[in-house]
C-alpha cells in the first residue's frame, strides 16, 4: 500500500465526522465554523485543518476551537476507531474571505460599468 495515499484516504473521514462532532457537541460553534480543507501527516499523528469562520470574532472562535481540540480528538477518536487518533491543529482559511473580497471588487466594477 502506498503510505502518501492513506493520509488522503483518510483526511475526508476525519473531516466529516469532525463536522458530526462539532454539530453534536458543539452547536454554537458549528453555526460558526465550516472545515475547508484537512491535511494529515504521513504517520496519522497530526492533523492540519483550515476553517472558515463566520462570525463577529473569528480570532475569538479559532481560540476556542483550540482550546476544545482535545475534547474532539477523544470524540473523534470514538467515531473512526483507527490505531492512532491525531492531534488536532486549526488554522483560519483566508481563501473564502479573500474570494468574497474578489466577488465584491466585481460587484463594484459591475455597477460603475451601468452607470
Amino acid at each position: 500500500m502506498n503510505e502518501k495515499a492513506r493520509p488522503t484516504r483518510i483526511a475526508p473521514v476525519v473531516e466529516t465526522q469532525l463536522g458530526h462532532i462539532l454539530h453534536r457537541d458543539w452547536p454554537q460553534l458549528a453555526t460558526r465554523v465550516t472545515i475547508t480543507r484537512t491535511v494529515l501527516s504521513r504517520d496519522l499523528r497530526h492533523a492540519k485543518i483550515w476553517l472558515d469562520i463566520n462570525g463577529a470574532d473569528p480570532e475569538r472562535i479559532l481560540k476556542k476551537m483550540q482550546e476544545n481540540a482535545g475534547k474532539m480528538r477523544t470524540a473523534l477518536a470514538h467515531s473512526i476507531h483507527c490505531y492512532t487518533t491525531p492531534q488536532l491543529k486549526f488554522f483560519r482559511d483566508e481563501n473564502p474571505e479573500y474570494a468574497r473580497h474578489i466577488d465584491e471588487l466585481f460587484a463594484k466594477i459591475k455597477a460603475e460599468e451601468r452607470q
